[in-house]
């Protein structure tokens, strides 16, 4: 199974032996550079996260690489809300107001008037 590398300094950090066993290494500025986690996480099987523990790449880091693979995924965006809703928050939204404006954005054109 290829592995790549999607990190900071990863040519600075890892020696050009252990480098030559991967597939391939992205380099990012950050833990939320967006472009970068795209790119390492395109048409990956799996991914292995070794952030530091600083609570920023933990919480924050993890949300931004979660949906980072999550846009090279088939998933229903309602359901991944609902569940973060239910897991952060004491407000519970009332979700059929999604199905009815998605029922009228989606509808024949003069439905719903």
């Amino acid at each position: 199974m290829p592995f790549r590398i999607l990190g900071r300094n990863p040519l600075s950090k890892l020696s050009p032996e252990i480098l030559s066993r991967f597939e391939g290494v992205t380099q990012s500025t950050g833990y939320d550079e967006i472009a970068s986690l795209d790119r390492g996480c395109a048409g990956v099987d799996a991914i292995i996260n070794a952030y530091s523990g600083r609570p920023e790449p933990t919480l924050e880091g993890q949300l931004l690489l979660l949906r980072a693979a999550e846009r090279h995924e088939s998933y229903d965006p309602f359901i991944a809300f609902q569940n973060h809703v239910e897991l952060t928050s004491a407000i519970r939204p009332i979700y059929i107001l999604s199905g009815v404006f998605a029922y009228v954005f989606f509808a024949a054109p003069g439905h719903g008037d």
